[in-house]
């Protein structure tokens, strides 16, 4: 996903992982594959928190970043979304990436974004496109 990301010119600022072991090996994969030069930060909250955590997380995003990327963990990432979102139900596979815009970190919360894009890593790799 770290190629596609590049290939799409949607590559991250910052990357916020939680400090479990597969979500920074996904996230330091992501950024090698995708050649970039953002910093992985780790925040603890991201490992066995739920949404509040990730929109902390959000807003506690450095300045001046204009797009961050989370990594962790189901099923809280599909309930992120959809409290980002004002509703819905995301499944967020493994590898999966939600593109959602707010009009700022600083007061991202329940309803206050919008889905621009999710992409599931099939989409790439078992000859659907």
């Amino acid at each position: 996903m770290g190629a596609v990301l590049t290939g799409m010119a949607k590559t991250p600022d910052v990357i916020l992982s939680s400090p479990a072991v597969r979500a920074t090996s996904t996230a330091d994969h992501a950024a090698d594959e995708g050649g970039w030069g953002a910093p992985v930060q780790i925040v603890n909250s991201l490992y066995g928190g739920g949404v509040r955590q990730v929109v902390d997380a959000i807003r506690a995003t450095p300045h001046p970043a204009s797009r961050v990327m989370l990594v962790g963990h189901e099923p809280t990432w599909g309930l992120a979304v959809a409290s980002l979102c004002g509703g819905g139900n995301h499944r967020m596979v493994t590898a999966a990436v939600a593109c959602i815009e707010v009009p700022a970190f600083a007061v991202a919360g329940p309803g206050s974004g919008r889905l621009l894009w999710l992409l599931a890593p099939r989409l790439f790799t078992d000859g659907a496109l």
